[in-house]
């Protein structure tokens, strides 16, 4: 009975959790690993799965925790989606599911190819400078009550018999003023096919004589819808001349 005894007090006495090894963190209690940071397994040795409970949407992957995401998708679960502008360039114009919106007179699938408008319609001409004499020289009226000037514009080479647009009669200009001389048009013109011709803007003194009045110049410069593209004003002018016109212009197409 006394060693039985003995026996039964040694085993009361020993540590349970003595050759019991627990990984990664983990701790004995009563002889079994408690484990933690998500190991599991009898001594704590399998790792967790990270992507528990990790919803990787549109086609991600989870790793590691982490989503991995696929078809250009972003954020922490691969909800956003991708940006159809993205590396889309319009030069001239603004980006919508990944298709170019062009600005107004400008096409192709960047919005680089300026269009080309078919007609013009003036509503105003203002003429900033001219010359202060007639082109052989003598002043431009014997009076000296100063030029009766009208504008005129034509496909070149002019048709001096049938112009395309001729303003109304400034009377008794003052050639040394320095305000423009601003014609607006009651009716504003319309030049059509415009794209296929070239045009000139000139000025006339009207001295009330059919066949008597007198060219003031006729600008040497193209007027070509290509060189003033879709310019609500086209300036026409040539400082070497004192000529200086100015076109105020609507374009359609």
């Amino acid at each position: 009975m006394m060693l039985a005894l003995i026996i039964l007090t040694l085993n009361a006495c020993k540590d349970p959790c003595k050759d019991v090894a627990c990984l990664n963190g983990g701790a004995c209690v009563d002889g079994t690993c408690v484990c933690a940071n998500g190991y599991t397994g009898a001594n704590c040795d399998t790792a967790p799965d990270l992507c528990v409970g990790v919803p990787c949407l549109n086609g991600g992957t989870c790793v590691n925790g982490t989503c991995v995401c696929a078809n250009g998708y972003s954020g922490v679960n691969c909800e956003i989606a991708p940006d159809p502008c993205a590396g889309v360039t319009c030069v001239n114009g603004n980006c919508a599911n990944g298709i170019c919106n062009c600005s107004f007179g400008w096409t192709g699938s960047d919005c680089s190819i300026a269009d080309t408008p078919i007609r013009m319609t003036i509503s105003r001409i203002d003429v900033y400078d001219f010359p202060v004499a007639r082109q052989n020289g003598t002043a431009w009226d014997s009076g000296g009550s100063g030029p009766d000037i009208y504008v005129f514009i034509d496909e070149s080479p002019v048709d001096f018999m049938n112009y395309e647009l001729t303003t109304t009669i400034m009377s008794d200009v003052n050639i040394n003023s320095s305000n423009p001389l601003v014609y607006n048009l009651s009716s504003p013109i319309t030049i059509n096919n415009i794209d296929s011709r070239n045009f000139g803007v000139g000025l006339i003194d009207d001295d009330g004589i059919f066949g008597a009045e007198y060219m003031i110049y006729f600008t040497s410069v193209d007027f070509t819808v290509s060189y003033y593209h879709l310019q609500p004003i086209v300036r026409i002018w040539n400082s070497d001349d004192s000529i200086d016109i100015r076109l105020y212009v609507e374009w359609q197409f």
